[in-house]
Parts: C-alpha cells; sequence; structure tokens
C-alpha cells in the first residue's frame, strides 16, 4: 500500500494530465512510464498519481462524484480552482480543511473521506446495461 499525507488546500482529483498536460513529459521517467506516489515536477509542483486498475474510462467514488481517465491514472494536486474552471466536470475540485491521507490499496484510491474504486469503469458499466436491456 502507498500511502501519503498531504496539506490543507484546494485539489483537483482526477485525471492529472488535464492540469500537467504542458509538463505531461515531466511526469514519465527515462524509461517512458510515470512514477506511482508522490513527485515533484521541476517548477515545483508536488503531485500524487496512481495507476487506474482498468486502463481508462470514468470511475466513481462512494459519494457518486466521476473520475474521467485517458491516461490510465488518477492523482492529485493543489491548484486555484480558478484557474481551471473547465476541471470540474473532469474530477473532482476540493477544499481539504485539515492535512488528509491519500492512499492506494489494490484497486481503490483514498483521497481523504473519498474512495475511488479503479476496478470497474463506469463505461463499461452502461456498455453492459445496454446490452442487457436490447
Amino acid at each position: 500500500m502507498l500511502e501519503y499525507t498531504m496539506e490543507a488546500g484546494t485539489y483537483f482529483v482526477g485525471d492529472l494530465f488535464n492540469i500537467l498536460h504542458n509538463q505531461w513529459d515531466d511526469v514519465y521517467d527515462s524509461t517512458g512510464t510515470y512514477i506511482e506516489g508522490k513527485n515533484i515536477l521541476p517548477d515545483g509542483t508536488e503531485y500524487i498519481l496512481f495507476d487506474t486498475e482498468e486502463p481508462y474510462g470514468v470511475f466513481k467514488d462512494q459519494m457518486g462524484n466521476r473520475y474521467d481517465t485517458d491516461t490510465g491514472s488518477i492523482g492529485i494536486v493543489k491548484i486555484d480552482p480558478h484557474d481551471f474552471p473547465y476541471l470540474k466536470n473532469l474530477g473532482l475540485i476540493h477544499d481539504f480543511e485539515d492535512s488528509f491521507i491519500v492512499e492506494k490499496s489494490d484497486s481503490v484510491i483514498r483521497v481523504g473521506d473519498f474512495y475511488i474504486d479503479t476496478m470497474v469503469s463506469l463505461d463499461f458499466l452502461e456498455e453492459d446495461i445496454l446490452v442487457d436491456e436490447a
């Protein structure tokens, strides 16, 4: 299990490519894969990144929040929400009032009190429902 403590603040949780797209090459190591866990970009931006069990799709937490990913990963990075108004439909923007735990255990990514199951994508569930109803 990977576990980290983050300081209070406003964070985006989701596919970090949506925020770090201009720095995405820096997210990868020399072998062409990204490093799971807590990392720091050359500009000092600290982030946490975890693989999802399904390589892409839409995942949900227990509160019904949706996390869209095209990169096979979900991460967390501190943001100023005014700089990224388009993100609210791509993941979770949340103001954590106190320090909180971020961890991955098996297929579940925990960010504070949010538990994201990355084993089953909503895309696949919706396809199954459509097939079953036909």
